[in-house]
């Protein structure tokens, strides 16, 4: 009713300064105590029919555009909030997982077959297996079907098997044979072609996601705090890949 009742008062509005501006076109030569009342109607008119008709479009056409542009970056923005995404990095080289490795309990690593991880991060892991948090790695059997089949997609395949080695060596030469280790890092093979690589733990968990295409690129990655569904879907599938895997066994 209001909004009805706002139009017929625009409508008015513009239809007396339409009046005023054919008054003005009327008496061109109208004067009187000095002033030029033909060119005074035909400008009061003008700015009347004018300002009054852009209002109306404003308010129309504009501004609920606007207020719809600005309503849906806010539920945009609220539902990013509410997925429980905190962090993000363009490249997964510049995060620092140094909070997730030094003061979780429990910690689960899981990538395909890359020793980056665990290179740029070896003093945290020892750290970790000294004052007895556990800690499980999870990467690809070398002698699995997954791998089997990332050798046929690449062909930069010769450092796949070679670089799970070097991590297994890592942890069970550099880490788990030290006597001062309380803990000893938990090895395990998964069989999958992981979609994602990831760094759980129970407050949160770090995701580094993987190329469907072939080639090289810069990865991005996200942090997504506990207590929210995205974060009750990953940990549930990680859950899943870690009791599917299998002890590495040493020696």
């Amino acid at each position: 009713m209001m909004q009805k009742l706002s139009r017929y008062i625009t409508l008015y509005i513009i239809i007396i300064g339409l009046i005023f501006i054919v008054l003005g076109a009327k008496f061109p030569t109208l004067f009187w105590m000095g002033i030029d009342w033909g060119r005074f109607f035909s400008n009061l008119g003008l700015y009347i029919a004018v300002v009054v008709a852009l209002q109306w479009y404003y308010d129309k056409r504009t501004k609920d555009e606007l207020v719809l542009s600005v309503v849906n970056v806010a539920l945009s923005n609220a539902n990013v909030a509410g997925s429980g995404i905190s962090n993000f990095y363009e490249n997964t080289k510049d995060i620092d997982y140094e909070s997730a490795i030094i003061n979780s309990e429990e910690l689960v690593i899981g990538f395909l077959h890359s020793s980056r991880f665990i290179e740029d991060n070896f003093p945290k892991l020892k750290e970790r297996a000294k004052s007895g948090r556990k800690t499980t790695i999870l990467l690809a059997n070398p002698k699995g079907n997954a791998i089997e089949y990332l050798l046929q997609l690449t062909d930069i395949s010769g450092h796949i098997k070679p670089s799970i080695k070097n991590v297994i060596g890592i942890i069970d030469q550099q880490i788990n044979c030290r006597k001062d280790v309380k803990k000893k890092i938990v090895m395990k093979y998964h069989d999958t072609v992981l979609r994602y690589s990831f760094v759980h733990t129970k407050e949160g968990i770090w995701v580094k996601f993987y190329r469907n295409s072939q080639g090289m690129a810069t990865t991005p990655g996200v942090y997504i705090k506990r207590g929210f569904a995205l974060y009750d879907y990953f940990e549930e599938d990680i859950q899943k890949l870690n009791e599917e895997s299998k002890n590495v066994k040493f020696g």
